[in-house]
């Protein structure tokens, strides 16, 4: 496993016996259900102080109870147990070609943090000019205060060892996640969202990722996602260093053609993750070692989407992952604000299924609508005195059921509905298209419409009329029966259209 992969994960430690490291220095013993209490300072502390990732104590460690994720490349590391600035090392947990990761006590605060220990020139063979490119990674991410990107505490030198010291983070990097597979849309869509955001926050102040990928990707224990590894990162209008940073896979093709870094060619990279993520490959696979031929094989080699898309992913889905896999660059999204309305758009919402009280009050109200609609031209003709044949009056609801169809197809929500914090959705927990909303408002009230249809008709084809209106109370009465039955809250339309009625916590 390599420095990207390991830098700032821990491990949990809240269901055994521990000793808390308190602020006043102290340890305390702690019981996994009840807590403990600090004989020095008197504090109290709950058992859930034991699930957070930095309050891993030195029994734990000592003891042999945690088990690092990597063994050391040497039993005698002689940084265990020395002190770098106020940082105690206590054991790796973490390490690759640039450099060493540490589980290290901050002694200042009294708590836990991930180290990074860059390789010193003699070691590594890096040069001094890679070398400080490896601490912008601090410098870029310690400007950016995000709650989606790893945070950085201090950059110091010992003598002649460099490090940092950042967040450390109980979790898993996404190309774990790639392994097992089965990653449902709404997790993808929602990371996409929250790095979109966190490299929006960094772009404004003039930070390009450059390093973009699934092993960058930090997912915690509690499914929230930050983004690591800025070690790449060019800052601002820095053109006088020439290393060309980042994974060819996920290089965009203008970088392989001496382009130069931009929002969007972290794009492109952000786009080959997402590919990645859904379908556990990439989208063009790169071969040879130069840049001339992975850059040859960009020109040739199309985006390689499954046919036929999957049915658990919307087509939107392909279409964003579409523009941020463009060849060009003007052809992916103008900035992070573009990119986050269209993932936003199509963000499944939290629902829970609405009951038919909910649903029967919003008919009601909906329908009532239509009444008021239907009114409006007969008030404003008795206002002006205007004399109005009863016939007519029936021409006057049929204009406001076209009016009402109008908003819904416009709006895809109805009054009724936005009152009572429901939404149709489709079955990726979307909103529908305009078209099937409208198809599904007409089945919804077609008691209505079939009614003002058959009264109309009476007077020229009486029968005909007849047949609309019995029509409309027997579709009507099939489809409620077939709702508190056999459709377990769905209506026939809903079957049909692929469609529900559920509860939101807000409406959009």
């Amino acid at each position: 496993m390599n420095l990207d992969q390991t830098h700032a994960f821990g491990n949990s430690n809240s269901q055994r016996e521990g000793v808390y490291r308190c602020p006043c220095g102290t340890d305390v013993k702690m019981c996994p259900q009840k807590g403990g209490h600090c004989t020095s300072c008197q504090r109290e502390f709950p058992a859930a102080v034991m699930q957070i990732p930095m309050t891993m104590t030195f029994s734990d460690l000592r003891a042999g109870k945690f088990k690092p994720r990597v063994a050391p490349t040497d039993q005698d590391d002689h940084l265990i147990g020395t002190t770098l600035g106020h940082f105690e090392i206590i054991e790796p947990i973490g390490r690759g070609g640039m450099g060493q990761v540490y589980r290290a006590l901050d002694k200042s605060l009294q708590r836990y943090v991930a180290v990074k220990v860059i390789h010193r020139e003699s070691d590594s063979g890096l040069g001094a000019q890679a070398q400080a490119r490896l601490m912008h990674e601090a410098v870029a991410q310690a400007r950016v205060n995000h709650p989606n990107i790893v945070t950085i505490f201090y950059v110091g030198k010992e003598s002649d060892t460099a490090f940092l010291a950042m967040e450390l983070i109980d979790g898993r990097d996404a190309s774990e996640l790639i392994k097992q597979g089965d990653i449902s849309y709404e997790f993808l869509c929602t990371m996409a969202i929250k790095i979109t955001d966190a490299l929006k926050v960094a772009s404004q102040t003039g930070i390009v990722h450059s390093d973009i990928k699934p092993q960058n990707l930090l997912i915690l224990q509690d499914g929230n996602v930050k983004l690591s590894d800025f070690g790449m990162a060019r800052i601002g209008e820095d053109d006088q260093d020439e290393l060309l940073g980042g994974t060819p896979n996920y290089l965009a093709p203008e970088l392989l053609e001496q382009g130069k870094p931009s929002i969007q060619s972290d794009m492109y990279a952000l786009g080959v993750t997402l590919f990645e993520l859904t379908f556990g490959r990439l989208p063009v696979m790169l071969s040879g070692s130069s840049l001339k031929q992975w850059s040859k094989i960009h020109d040739t080699a199309a985006v390689d989407f499954p046919e036929p898309w999957p049915d658990h992913l919307p087509e939107d889905w392909q279409n964003i992952l579409q523009r941020l896999l463009a060849k060009s660059p003007a052809d992916r999204f103008s900035s992070y604000q573009e990119l986050g309305r269209e993932l936003n758009s199509i963000l499944p919402v939290k629902r829970s299924t609405a009951g038919l009280v909910p649903r029967a009050i919003a008919w009601v109200i909906d329908v009532l609508t239509i009444i008021i609609l239907s009114i409006f031209p007969l008030v404003a003709i008795s206002i002006a005195r205007v004399g109005s044949p009863p016939q007519t009056n029936g021409f006057y609801l049929l204009a406001a059921l076209i009016v009402y169809f109008m908003g819904v197809y416009w709006w895809r929500q109805s009054l009724g509905r936005y009152l009572f914090h429901l939404r149709v959705v489709n079955r990726y927990s979307l909103k529908p298209s305009r078209k099937n909303m409208l198809l599904r408002e007409m089945a919804r009230m077609q008691i209505i419409w079939t009614t003002v249809a058959g009264a109309l008709s009476l007077q020229m084809a009486p029968r005909i009329g007849l047949v609309l209106v019995m029509l409309g109370l027997i579709l009507f009465a099939f489809d409620f029966l077939y709702t508190v039955t056999l459709g377990l809250g769905k209506s026939i339309h809903d079957k049909f259209l692929g469609t529900q009625s559920v509860i939101v916590s807000e409406i959009g």
